[in-house]
C-alpha cells in the first residue's frame, strides 16, 4: 500500500517538475522563483481499493502576497 502511494506521489512530482514546480512539505508543490505570486498544487490521494488502485485529485491554489499583506493591514 505505502509503495503505491509513494510511487504515485513521486510520479506526479516528476511530471510537474518540468513546469518549475518543486516539492514542499510532502506533496505540496510550488513554482520556483516567484516572490509576489505563488501557486501550489496539492495532491489529495484517495486510497480505497488498495493495493491495486489509488485516485489522485488535485487541489490548486494561488497566493497574491501583496493582496494578503493589504488584507492583514486592513484587518488591523
Amino acid at each position: 500500500m505505502a509503495s503505491l502511494v509513494k510511487d504515485s506521489r513521486d510520479a506526479c512530482a516528476s511530471a510537474v517538475k518540468r513546469y518549475g514546480y518543486v516539492a514542499r512539505r510532502g506533496v505540496l508543490l510550488q513554482p520556483r522563483d516567484s516572490k509576489d505570486v505563488t501557486g501550489w498544487l496539492g495532491l489529495n490521494l484517495a486510497t480505497w481499493g488498495l493495493p491495486a488502485k489509488v485516485q489522485i485529485n488535485p487541489v490548486v491554489g494561488v497566493r497574491y502576497v501583496s493582496l494578503e499583506k493589504a488584507l492583514v493591514e486592513f484587518a488591523g
